[in-house]
């Protein structure tokens, strides 16, 4: 179990996006607060999705960098791109937003620059 522990967590947070992206927003707790904090979500939870691929990628299927990275953009990114659509055409209390993919994309960036320097950095040796 705890070999596959990278992709059931990128299973698992795919898999709550799918959830939490369809689920109706008046089923949400009502925060009252001035600035929506929807983008800012969006680039965090795209963050942490691309995260987990890539660390599923590189340490499980012990892919080379460059091609983790490019798997786990790839992936994020058209996922992202497919849940806009489809809260576009298969709900009545969701729509599809531009803003949301760049915020998504937005966070996958920021995963990438993550991953680059703060995984993959080897320790300095005296």
């Amino acid at each position: 179990m705890l070999k596959h522990k990278y992709l059931l967590g990128a299973i698992f947070w795919t898999v709550l996006i799918a959830v939490l992206s369809f689920a109706n927003p008046s089923s949400f707790p009502k925060v009252d607060i001035v600035y929506s904090p929807d983008k800012l979500a969006h680039l965090g939870v795209y963050f942490i999705l691309t995260v987990l691929w890539f660390l599923y990628f590189k340490r499980s299927k012990n892919w080379q960098f460059t091609k983790a990275t490019k798997s786990a953009i790839l992936l994020a990114f058209l996922y992202g791109v497919l849940v806009e659509l489809l809260q576009a055409s298969l709900t009545e209390f969701r729509s599809a937003d531009y803003f949301d993919v760049l915020a998504n994309t937005l966070g996958i960036i920021f995963a990438v620059v993550f991953c680059k320097w703060f995984l993959m950095k080897k320790p300095k040796l005296n």
